[in-house]
Order: C-alpha cells, then sequence, then structure tokens
C-alpha cells in the first residue's frame, strides 16, 4: 500500500469523515491513441506496447489501480452494474488487425459494509486518477492514485477554505466559473518520520516494489498478506464484470477483511 493510501486510511479510522458512504474514484488517462504513441521508447529502448494495451483495454489495464484503493478501504465487493464500450474503434494502423477492448467502462459497486462507489476507467477523456470518498461527516479528496505521496485534501463537515470562499464569490460576481480547480478543506501532510521511496518518473510515481515488499514480509513472518489469492481472485471477479459490462451481477468471491 502506498504511502498516500497509509494516510487515507488513518483519516478514515480516526473518524475524520464519519462513516463512508460514498466514493468517485477516477482511472482516465487521456486521450493517448491519439499521441505520437507509435515512437515511444523505455529506458532500455523498449517500444510501448500500444495494441496490446488497445487490445486488452482500459478496465483490465487501469482499473485496478483504483480497484485496489477500495477494496483495501472498503472490504469486499458484493455488487456491481457496469457498462462498457469501445467508444473510438479507430487508434492507428497498428491496430486495424486487433481486436480492440473497450476504451470506456462504468461500474457502480455496493460493498458489504454498505460502501457504494462508482468507478470509471477510459483512453479518451481528460486525465484523472482521483478519489472523492464521501463521509456523513466530511470528505476525503486523493488527487492522484498513482503517486505514492500524493496530496490529499480534508474537508470536515464539508467546509470551504477559505480560498475556495474567495473564489466562490469572485465567480458568483463574474457570473461563470474559472478555469481552475480548488479542493476543499486543508492538504494533509506526510509523517516526517517517513521516507520517500525513489520513484519513477510523473505521471506513474508508483513504489512498484512495495507489494513484493509486503508480501515476502508476511511470509517470513508466517502471516498472510493482505492481497492473498482469495484477495486477488476476488478483485479479478469484479474486474471481470466491469469490463464485460455486468448489469446486476452478484460477486460470488469473498475474503475475509482484516485491515
Amino acid at each position: 500500500m502506498s504511502n498516500a493510501f497509509n494516510l487515507t486510511k488513518h483519516q478514515i479510522n480516526k473518524g475524520q469523515i464519519g462513516r463512508p458512504t460514498l466514493v468517485y474514484a477516477e482511472m482516465e488517462d487521456g486521450p493517448v491513441f491519439m499521441a505520437n504513441w507509435q515512437k515511444w521508447r523505455s529506458r532500455s529502448g523498449a517500444p510501448w506496447p500500444g495494441a496490446h494495451e488497445f487490445e486488452v483495454g482500459c478496465t483490465l489495464e487501469h482499473a485496478g489501480y483504483a480497484l485496489t484503493w477500495l477494496i483495501g478501504l472498503f472490504g469486499p465487493v458484493s455488487h456491481v452494474s457496469a457498462f462498457s464500450a469501445l467508444t473510438f474503434p479507430d487508434k492507428g494502423k497498428e491496430t486495424r488487425n486487433v481486436q480492440l477492448a473497450p476504451d470506456f467502462s462504468v461500474g457502480c459497486l455496493v460493498f458489504h459494509n454498505g460502501v457504494v462507489a462508482r468507478l470509471t476507467c477510459g483512453l479518451a477523456a481528460p486525465r484523472d486518477r482521483s478519489m472523492t470518498i464521501l463521509g456523513e461527516k466530511g470528505e476525503i479528496i486523493v488527487r492522484d492514485l498513482w503517486d505514492n505521496r500524493s496530496p490529499i485534501n480534508l474537508s470536515k463537515r464539508y467546509e470551504r477554505s477559505f480560498w475556495q470562499k474567495v473564489v466562490d464569490g469572485i465567480e458568483s460576481r463574474l457570473g461563470r466559473r474559472l478555469p481552475f480547480r480548488l479542493y476543499k478543506g486543508k492538504e494533509l501532510s506526510y509523517p516526517s518520520t517517513q521516507q520517500a521511496p525513489k520513484l519513477p518518473a510523473y505521471p506513474s510515481q508508483i513504489d512498484f516494489m512495495a507489494g513484493i515488499q509486503k508480501q515476502a514480509e508476511a511470509i517470513q513472518s508466517g502471516q498472510t498478506p493482505f492481497f492473498s489469492g482469495q484477495v486477488i481472485l476476488h478483485m479479478t471477479e469484479v474486474l471481470l464484470a466491469i469490463h464485460s459490462g455486468k448489469h446486476d451481477y452478484t460477486v460470488e468471491t469473498r475474503f475475509h477483511y482484516y485491515l
């Protein structure tokens, strides 16, 4: 789990927003197929496998990042109602002999603990990897799920910050929205004793080895890691339901939630 996840979990456990009830999770990567992706290269010189990415589809490629947070925070999912579609079938000549998967999906998830979440995923809308967690007494906004130390805003009692009140007043006088967004509440601070690991460059500032380290530590201590086979099987079932656009689907797998 990332530093951002741990900080978010801590705030929820402290009761800062009361009982969580509704979550909006976004995993939009922008219209990458319109970029010059054919010439993208990794540090090793390997080409970016665009045709394969589009063949797998946005849900199986990216939704797991947000679903990991959702399941880690709220436990197993009981029901899924989803829709998916291929909205941009022309992604370049390199993909014309490839059966393309959906590039848009939306899933409404109901968790066993009563939390409801909407997860959108796509390869066309402007980049947005945020998560908004609404509780009975406030909200938490995680700005980027791909950032190990993402800025996180906490708003108790849905209070507006001073600058948000100023901007709201300006917009009221102008009669239109200003072209930027201010976040409610205050930005949280990370513990000063918490060291930031060396991470890949933006946009995927993820500690990809942290999960492997947690698995190794659990095995050495004789404990079951959170992302055990049962949890991964459960997450895979939910992902496939969203990818396939299942409606009112009852999730068969379940696991014991102990985080």
